[in-house]
């Protein structure tokens, strides 16, 4: 049953992902979305997940993985709002205990991203993912405090740790 529920879940995500592919790429933006296969046979187990959907930054001739530093993960939604999307992702993996053996596990994310760059403005808890756009540069979580975009990039930029160059670098571009 539970199998059943999730590969109807996993259709009508990707039904909604491909939607929004084909608006996303008429608008020539630097951000691209594709899906790549599940290569853990555990997670494909457990879940009959086979499909990730994934986030890429066309640039210079070549594509990267925008998340390349979660080894696993798959993006839920896609929110559009002017120049900066909202992903709602999860990154996951398969946690081991005694009692239980062997489980999936996964932790629910919110990226912010400019389109154009792909300049990672913030990220979030799952908490902060229940929310809006109530401005074009806003974001409203539900009772928390709005997320500007604006500041979060001036945030990026007067950063100095070594981790941030290469985000840093694309929220530079204009």
């Amino acid at each position: 049953m539970r199998q059943e529920i999730m590969r109807q879940y996993n259709k009508a995500v990707m039904l909604a992902l491909l939607a929004g592919l084909a608006c996303q790429s008429a608008a020539g933006d630097g951000v691209r979305f594709g899906r790549v296969p599940v290569k853990d046979a555990d997670v494909v187990a457990l879940t009959n997940k086979r499909w990730d959907k994934r986030v890429y930054l066309r640039e210079n001739g070549k594509q990267y993985d925008l998340f390349a530093a979660y080894e696993n993960y798959d993006i839920e939604t896609i929110i559009r709002r002017g120049r900066y999307l909202a992903l709602f992702l999860f990154s996951y993996g398969i946690a081991e205990d005694m009692e239980e053996g062997k489980r999936y596990h996964e932790v629910p994310h919110c990226m912010f991203v400019e389109r154009r760059t792909g300049c990672v403005l913030g990220e979030g808890s799952q908490f902060t993912c229940d929310g809006e756009w109530v401005q074009a540069a806003v974001w409203q979580p539900r009772d928390r405090e709005a997320w500007n975009m604006r500041a979060l990039r001036k945030q990026v930029l007067a950063g100095t740790d070594k981790e941030g160059a290469e985000n840093r670098r694309r929220c530079g571009m204009r």
